[in-house]
């Protein structure tokens, strides 16, 4: 929901034809308000994208976008303030992610070292850039064909009017402006890849439009060519597609099978690492596995007496899918001992008291 919520707010300003109103600054806002706070490491969009409402729509329409973020950001935070309450808020979404540890990142290779850990200023700083050169690595094709296709702008254009204002300009501004919190998001202790996606997802948006522009351009001839290209793309790539091992574990899954176990026998099993299945099968919420652990990471120890009150019961039978990752089990429940597997849950370890 970030990324889209995101674009969605981005494109408003992108894609504006006829100037930036307050209507459309005020949607804008709410979606950038909302992307930042389903993910805080989209936060440098609204400096972004106010940098690409003055480059594309010049500086009145820039301080209505900025008011109307002000305004608008205000009220979402104080919704969600008033909601679950400050402190709350505060500790899990700043405080806790702010404790958690570095990984050790080669410059080089952008490999990960889990082991070791940077200390001091200086190897924080290298790691970031490290961060920061990985991704540009895993996405040098984009960044190469937008970085000419900006030059390439750049020079054409007239003096007094450098930047050029097309949308694939744009949404190449903003991926660049998200590298320094994907590189943070990453590069941390519980970080994974998938935080790389804020700026692929924005450059894969940029060359797209990018293609568009030269299909008007160009003329007729381009277009037709253009598909071309992409149609041996697909035929290259169509197997590969196929063999996507998600189209067959679409309906075959750990949170199917926990899912279908938990609604024919609820509360007799607890799932850490599937909490989503209980929700939907018994109506309650239990700890998430990886939530523990990340808060323990951060410095806010959770107590076991915390943990037991929301479970299905003090000393729940445990369901562990993904054996090596059972931090819940082995940190809280070390006396356990393993069970027999369940017919129904094939491929899961039981877990129980002694």
């Amino acid at each position: 929901p970030a990324l889209l919520l995101g674009g969605l707010g981005a494109g408003l300003v992108i894609f504006a034809r006829d100037g930036l109103s307050w209507s459309r600054c005020a949607l804008a806002a709410l979606c950038l308000a909302l992307a930042v706070w389903a993910k805080q490491s989209l936060a440098p969009i609204f400096v972004a994208v106010p940098l690409i409402a003055a480059l594309h729509h010049g500086g009145r329409a820039t301080l209505r976008l900025v008011l109307a973020s002000a305004v608008v950001g205000t009220a979402i935070s104080a919704i969600f303030v008033g909601w679950l309450g400050f402190a709350t808020l505060r500790d899990n979404m700043f405080a806790v992610p702010a404790h958690h540890p570095w990984h050790q990142m080669s410059l080089a290779t952008g490999e990960i070292f889990n082991r070791l850990r940077p200390v001091g200023t200086a190897a924080h700083v290298k790691v970031f850039t490290a961060g920061m050169l990985h991704i540009v690595r895993e996405s040098w094709a984009f960044f190469a064909v937008l970085l000419v296709a900006l030059v390439d702008a750049l020079l054409m254009n007239r003096p007094g009017r450098r930047w050029p204002r097309r949308a694939w300009a744009a949404w190449f501004l903003l991926a660049v402006c998200l590298l320094p919190t994907a590189s943070i998001g990453r590069t941390k202790v519980g970080g994974e890849v998938n935080h790389e996606s804020f700026v692929v997802f924005y450059l894969a948006a940029a060359v797209v439009c990018w293609l568009v522009s030269l299909t008007l351009d160009r003329g007729r001839a381009f277009p037709a060519r253009l598909a071309g290209a992409l149609a041996v793309l697909v035929a290259v790539n169509s197997p590969r597609v196929l063999d996507y091992p998600g189209w067959r574990a679409a309906w075959d899954n750990q949170n199917e099978a926990a899912y279908r176990y938990d609604v024919r026998h609820p509360g007799e099993v607890y799932f850490p690492w599937n909490p989503l299945t209980s929700l939907l099968a018994e109506g309650k919420l239990y700890h998430f596995d990886y939530g523990v652990f990340d808060r323990n990471l951060g410095g806010a120890r959770v107590s076991a007496g915390q943990v037991g009150e929301f479970l299905p019961s003090r000393r729940p039978v445990i369901a562990s899918f993904i054996a090596h990752h059972d931090y819940l089990l082995l940190e809280y429940f070390p006396d356990y001992r393993a069970r027999p597997t369940v017919r129904e849950l094939p491929d899961w370890k039981i877990f129980g008291p002694p």
